[in-house]
């Protein structure tokens, strides 16, 4: 979910990996030439589902990547198929009070401007259908330490 702590870790395991890094929304804002918010309010979220599925396609492969995709990407079965080609997947979560701290005053994400509660709710269950990482008040160095533990083959 957005704010859980992707766009941190990501590049410290990338690097502790010697891996490249791709965070998939600053992908499609290089490909599209428009920031995701601008992409959302011109031609809707439908669009920007369309080209989070031509991101998937893209990295479909494995790539020796570390891969940060948007909160969103997994919720489509098709999606989740292309990016379990490409590799592991490992969820980030983290507790709703946390999030709220996390977002507090974010203008960049589209999706904060609904009922991003029930958004975080109706997403845990797909997000649990992989194995999950929780934030809530932890530092990025001791998150990267327990993944490495907990999956040394990521």
């Amino acid at each position: 979910f957005m704010g859980t702590g992707k766009s941190t870790l990501g590049p410290l395991l990338a690097e502790r990996w010697d891996r490249g890094f791709v965070d998939l929304d600053r992908w499609i804002e290089e490909q599209v030439g428009e920031s995701i918010a601008a992409l959302f309010a011109s031609k809707g979220e439908d669009e920007f589902r369309a080209w989070e599925m031509r991101a998937c396609l893209a990295f479909r492969r494995p790539q020796r990547l570390v891969l940060s995709t948007g909160g969103g990407t997994l919720l489509d079965p098709v999606r989740r198929g292309l990016l379990k080609e490409g590799g592991r997947i490992l969820c980030l979560t983290a507790s709703f009070a946390c999030l709220q701290q996390r977002l507090q005053g974010d203008q960049t994400r589209p999706l904060l401007r609904g009922d991003w509660q029930t958004l975080f709710e109706e997403r845990k269950p797909v997000y649990a259908q992989f194995p999950q990482l929780d934030t809530t008040n932890r530092t990025p160095d001791s998150l990267v330490q327990e993944i490495e533990k907990r999956w040394p083959t990521l």
